[in-house]
C-alpha cells in the first residue's frame, strides 16, 4: 500500500495525471466533449447541471469549442437554465452566455436564438452576479453590426435598460450604458420614448467618473437628432454638461465627452442660448491649452459651433492668438493636422462679419 500511496503522490508532483475536481464536469474525448455536456444541462440531478456548468464556462473560452456547443444545442439549454430556482445554475448560464458573446460566432448565435430577451429577463435577478453577468452578455451581443443592437429594440427591451440605468449598482450602470451606446448607433427613438435623456442628464453627477463620461457620450449620440437636441435642452443638460468641462471635476475623458456632446446640442439656437446662459464660452476657452487631442478637438468645434451666437462670438474674440498657435499643433494619431484645421475654422468663424 506504501508503495502505491509513494507513485500516487510521484506522479502528481510530476503533473503526470491530475487529481480529479469534484466541482467540474468529466469532459468526454474530441468532439463528444459538448454533446457529452449538453446532455447533463438538461439532466434532472442539480450537482449534474452545475458541475456541467463550470466545466462549459472553461470550454467556451476557446472557439472552437463555441462551434461546437451551438452545433449541439447549447445554447437553447443554456436559455432554459436562465429561469432556474438554484442561484449557482443561474449564475454560471448567464457566465456561460457572457464567455459566448466574446466571439463573433457567439455573438450572432445568441442573436439567431433570441438569447436576449431570456437575458434581459434576469436584469431584475436577486443575485448581483447574475445582473452583472447578464448585461455584459448583452452588452457585448449588441455589438453585432446592426443585427444584435436591432433585436434588442425590436424586442422592447431598451425601457428596460434605461430603468437599469437608472436605479441598479453602479457596476452595472457602466455595463448598461455602454450597451445603450450601441443601441444608439441604431436606433435613437426608442431611447427618447424611455426617457432616457432624463436618465442621463442625473447620471452627469454621478461621482463615479466612468458613469459620468458614458452619460455624456449618450446624450451626444442623443442629440444627434433633432428630438434629442429639444430633449437635452428642455432636460437640462446643458448646465452640468459645462460643469464637466472643468479639469477640477472630471478627466480627460469625460471633458472630451462633455464638449462633444455640448456640440451636438449647440445646433440649435435653443441650445446655444443654454450654452452661454450656462457659461460655456468661458469654460471652453479654458480647455484650450488641455493637452489631451480628444479634448481639444472636442473643444474647438464646439467653440466653432458656438460662434454663430453673437455674444459668443464677442466671448471667443480673446482666444483667437490661442487658435492661432492651434494651428501648429500636430496630434499624435493619423491626422496629426486635425487641430490645426479645426482651429482655422474656428478663427473664421469669430472673425466673421456680415
Amino acid at each position: 500500500l506504501e508503495v502505491f500511496v509513494g507513485l500516487y503522490h510521484l506522479t502528481t508532483a510530476l503533473g503526470l495525471f491530475a487529481p480529479m475536481d469534484a466541482t467540474r464536469s468529466e469532459v468526454a474525448y474530441g468532439d463528444r466533449a459538448l454533446a457529452k455536456i449538453n446532455r447533463e444541462l438538461n439532466d434532472a440531478d442539480l450537482l449534474t447541471k452545475q458541475r456541467a456548468l463550470c466545466s462549459l464556462c472553461d470550454l467556451v473560452r476557446n472557439p472552437q469549442n463555441v462551434q461546437q456547443a451551438i452545433d449541439n444545442g447549447v445554447v437553447n439549454s443554456l436559455k432554459g437554465l436562465l429561469v432556474h430556482s438554484d442561484n449557482t445554475v443561474r449564475t454560471k448560464s448567464t457566465e456561460v452566455f457572457f464567455h459566448f458573446a466574446g466571439h463573433a460566432i457567439g455573438r450572432a448565435a445568441m442573436v439567431s436564438a433570441d438569447c436576449l430577451s431570456p437575458l434581459a429577463a434576469v436584469f431584475d435577478d436577486a443575485v448581483s452576479l447574475v445582473r452583472v453577468n447578464a448585461h455584459g452578455a448583452v452588452e457585448r451581443a449588441t455589438q453585432v453590426p446592426g443585427t444584435g443592437a436591432e433585436s434588442l429594440v425590436s424586442a422592447g427591451i431598451v425601457p428596460k435598460l434605461v430603468a437599469k440605468i437608472d436605479t441598479d449598482a453602479d457596476d452595472i450602470k457602466a455595463i448598461a450604458l455602454e450597451t445603450l451606446q450601441h443601441v444608439l448607433r441604431v436606433n435613437v427613438a426608442a431611447s427618447l420614448e424611455a426617457e432616457a435623456m432624463a436618465v442621463l442628464v442625473r447620471l452627469l453627477s454621478s461621482p463615479v467618473a466612468l458613469i459620468a463620461e458614458r452619460a455624456a457620450r449618450n446624450i451626444m449620440a442623443l442629440s444627434f437628432s433633432a428630438e434629442g437636441k429639444v430633449a437635452a435642452v428642455a432636460g437640462g443638460a446643458v448646465p452640468p454638461l459645462v460643469a464637466l468641462l472643468s479639469p477640477a471635476a472630471a478627466g480627460s475623458e469625460t471633458r472630451s465627452a462633455a464638449a462633444g456632446a455640448l456640440m451636438s446640442i449647440m445646433i440649435t439656437r435653443e441650445g446655444k442660448n443654454a450654452a452661454v446662459q450656462a457659461g460655456a464660452p468661458a469654460a471652453l476657452m479654458a480647455l484650450l491649452s488641455d493637452s489631451n487631442d480628444s479634448v481639444k478637438i472636442n473643444v474647438i468645434k464646439a467653440i466653432t459651433t458656438l460662434t454663430e451666437h453673437p455674444d459668443a462670438r464677442t466671448a471667443f474674440a480673446e482666444c483667437v492668438p490661442a487658435l492661432e498657435s492651434a494651428k501648429s499643433y500636430k496630434c499624435a494619431g493619423r491626422d496629426a493636422d486635425a487641430v490645426a484645421r479645426f482651429a482655422a475654422q474656428a478663427i473664421a468663424g469669430i472673425t466673421w462679419t456680415p
